[in-house]
């Protein structure tokens, strides 16, 4: 559990694939003022996490893409947990659930993902790619990481957050020159349009291949 907030879901063996990424500390220090939250700050920049991953949940498949900026609550100094902007789930069911049973900004859309070297995640709205990011061909391995995220993942709204641990031991690569991320603005996906004119830029990969994913359930940010 995290800050006594038991969890209600465990996923093991997640094939995960993760960008860090910067972003303009400005535009998105206005977006979260609304939202009660700052960002933390990355060398004046703030701090991004786009996370694709694959699994299965009570037998069904799914794919997701969460896009998420890191917060802090001591001005920007230290990370204390994310804020979810939008996410997106390949199984209509599970983005429905999502919305209605945890109050979380998922939406359905076709997504891919592979985790096998070199890395790449995507998603599209018919025929046309929304957002893609591709690591180049690479001969280096990456250095083994045990990687975690133990904390608090507020939602959109400024009233409700949920707690998160994700786990695992994967391989941190940084985002090198050649690779690529590529974005579209959509009308029906404004965070695309939000992550361009932020002027996002790719920092480093996580890739893991058996990440373990757990989640309390929906809190009001009062509720003790």
């Amino acid at each position: 559990m995290t800050e006594n907030k038991p969890f209600i879901s465990t996923i093991t063996g997640v094939r995960e694939v993760a960008l860090a990424a910067t972003a303009g500390l400005g535009y998105w220090r206005d977006k979260l003022r609304d939202e009660g939250l700052v960002p933390y700050e990355d060398r004046g920049r703030a701090s991004l996490l786009l996370t694709a991953i694959a699994s299965r949940f009570r037998g069904i498949p799914f794919r997701e893409l969460s896009i998420s900026v890191l917060v802090s609550n001591d001005g920007g100094v230290t990370p204390a947990g994310a804020y979810l902007a939008y996410a997106y789930n390949s199984s209509r069911s599970l983005a429905f659930a999502e919305r209605v049973f945890f109050q979380t900004p998922y939406h359905r859309a076709a997504l891919t993902l592979d985790e096998r070297i070199p890395a790449q995640m995507g998603l599209s709205r018919g025929e046309r790619v929304l957002f893609n990011a591709r690591m180049s061909d690479r001969a280096a391995s990456g250095r083994q990481e045990d990687a975690l995220f133990d904390g608090p993942i507020y939602l959109p709204g400024g009233r409700q957050v949920f707690y998160a641990r994700l786990s695992g031991r994967g391989q941190l690569y940084d985002f090198d020159s050649s690779d690529q991320m590529t974005i579209e603005r959509g009308p029906d996906d404004p965070v695309f349009g939000q992550l361009i004119d932020s002027e996002i830029k790719g920092k480093s990969w996580l890739v893991r291949a058996g990440a373990v994913h757990a989640r309390s359930k929906t809190y009001r940010r009062d509720e003790p």
